[in-house]
């Protein structure tokens, strides 16, 4: 029961993700009681120009998390979180 009331909270907002949302690095799913859908397949590869790591200086992606560099494409910090891959690869 508690699966089915999270999934249809998540219903009523839906993100559709794409691959140019992973473009600059990891994408934080930071707000919760939303279904986070794949639109198309995605490989994560992001800040080539960077040899795959974050600049330090982007607020974006704090240092102290972020210091291994891009070791994850998709970051849940959110509760009654979806991920809908939506057939999609990831």
């Amino acid at each position: 029961v508690m699966v089915v009331a999270a999934a249809a909270a998540a219903a009523k907002c839906v993100v559709e993700l794409r691959a140019a949302d992973f473009a600059d690095g990891t994408y934080r799913v930071r707000r919760g009681a939303c279904t986070y859908r794949l639109m198309e397949d995605v490989e994560f590869a992001p800040r080539a120009d960077n040899d795959y790591w974050n600049d330090l200086r982007d607020e974006r992606y704090p240092a102290h998390a972020y210091y291994l560099g891009f070791f994850a494409a998709l970051t849940v910090e959110a509760d009654d979180v979806v991920i809908d891959l939506n057939g999609h690869t990831l």
